[in-house]
């Protein structure tokens, strides 16, 4: 389990750029992590959502002139855009709220290849491999939600 979490921490950025791991815009982390309480293998993702919906509808939390931008966002290539952070000059002058979530869960591991056990085996095939198996499984559990919130 920890090279497969070592793997996935390689193989994608910043250590790795590009990665192997491409990921959706509203994708902001994505994360595998070894849990040292059953030695089982943890997801993170933390991605944008929309302003939970007290605060979409009223009006009440901010003055009349002064409204909050959401997230930022960037053109990348034809239809789609990609979610930032502002930049110092945006927020001398503008207030951010940009909600997100953040998701924990439990990988599954069945398919993951064994770690290799020494310098002969094949390391760099193996790490790959790993990469492709919890990239399956983070999407089973991810993609169900970007498709619900790019639906809202």
């Amino acid at each position: 389990m920890r090279f497969a979490a070592a793997a996935w921490s390689t193989g994608t950025g910043p250590v790795m750029v590009p990665g192997y791991v491409r990921h959706h815009q509203r994708v902001l982390t994505g994360t595998v992590g070894y849990n040292t309480w059953d030695g089982t293998l943890n997801g993170l993702v933390r991605l944008v959502t929309p302003w939970p919906q007290p605060l979409a509808q009223s009006h009440a939390w901010h003055p009349a002139d002064c409204w909050w931008e959401d997230w930022p966002t960037q053109p990348y290539g034809g239809d789609t855009v990609y979610y930032r952070k502002p930049d110092d000059d945006e927020t001398a002058t503008r207030r951010y709220l940009m909600a997100s979530a953040a998701l924990i869960f439990p990988v599954s591991a069945q398919a993951l290849p064994a770690a290799p056990t020494g310098p002969r085996d094949d390391l760099e095939d193996r790490a790959r491999e790993a990469v492709r198996v919890l990239t399956g499984a983070m999407n089973g559990v991810v993609a169900p939600v970007i498709e619900l919130l790019e639906r809202s």
